[in-house]
């Protein structure tokens, strides 16, 4: 019994490890840019970064989907939060907008490495997830894609363009954390947004990174399927160095909010044995 016992742990122990080590999950999966911003121009932060606000509109070039706009809204208010701790960037459907968001196919994400000027090899975008244009002289139609706005990739929607075989992921619940495949919009609009709030990032593009920076910051730059990247201190104190007053971040709020409801229940229950105590005391008498 125990020899087959253990010949049935052998087996059922091969079957897991030949059937994760060939389940998606467990794929090599290629990181790729996120987007690209020339190192040689500057960002600026909005204007007082004390209490900045911003409208943001959705640009139908391609329609948004309401569970497309529902993880742009979320990666903003992520932002926000942090940031005078008020509401500071309000969607708007008027004429006037401080950064628009709208997908673009290969009229902005293509190789531009060929057309004169545009030789730096971060110019071929063909890959990019995304990018913010501020302060660029781009090389397509500025008139039809002009400059101040933030673009996605539509092109990821297609499992045949990405060399990792993934397309958008694209969240029911942005809100939430959970395993997925694909590349994830809301990291991705995140990051976007920093380089809005005047972020340079992109760490991860440029080796050696800087001192303290990693791979599991929002504006580290680079992205691998199947990840979700959420705002680190070290993501905050680039925007402390801009001038914003930023509180917490949420993690650390939860875990102080956390601190102090844990300390009231032990308030409260050294309370009820103190009362018990005199009861007891009051019937022994």
């Amino acid at each position: 019994m125990k020899n087959k016992a253990f010949s049935m742990l052998l087996l059922s122990l091969f079957v897991f490890t030949t059937t994760s080590y060939f389940y998606e999950p467990h794929a090599i999966a290629v990181p790729i840019n996120i987007d690209f911003f020339p190192s040689d121009v500057p960002l600026y932060p909005l204007t007082p970064p004390e209490s900045p606000t911003a409208l943001f509109k959705f640009v139908d070039n391609r329609s948004w989907t309401e569970k497309e706009k529902a993880i742009i809204r979320e990666a903003i208010r992520e932002w926000d939060v942090v940031i005078c701790n008020v509401q500071n960037f309000i969607e708007t459907t008027g004429d006037e907008w401080d950064v628009s968001l709208r997908w673009a196919g290969n009229e902005i994400f293509k190789d531009w490495t060929s057309t004169p000027g545009y030789n730096n090899p971060g110019w071929n975008l063909e890959k990019s997830l995304g990018i913010w244009t501020d302060n660029i002289t781009p090389p397509w139609d500025t008139n039809q894609y002009p400059v101040k706005e933030i673009y996605f990739n539509a092109q990821y929607f297609d499992p045949n363009f990405d060399p990792n075989g993934k397309t958008w992921y694209i969240d029911d619940d942005p809100t939430t954390d959970e395993p997925f495949t694909g590349y994830d919009l809301l990291t991705v609009a995140k990051h976007e947004f920093g380089h809005f709030l005047g972020i340079r990032g992109d760490w991860g593009q440029y080796p050696p990174p800087p001192p303290g920076k990693s791979s599991d910051e929002v504006m580290w730059g680079v992205l691998a399927p199947r990840t979700r990247l959420h705002l680190r201190e070290s993501d905050l104190d680039e925007l402390r160095k801009l001038g914003y007053h930023v509180v917490p971040e949420p993690s650390t709020l939860m875990m102080i909010s956390s601190g102090l409801s844990c300390m009231a229940s032990v308030v409260r229950l050294c309370r009820r044995r103190q009362g018990v105590k005199r009861n007891i005391k009051a019937q022994l008498r």
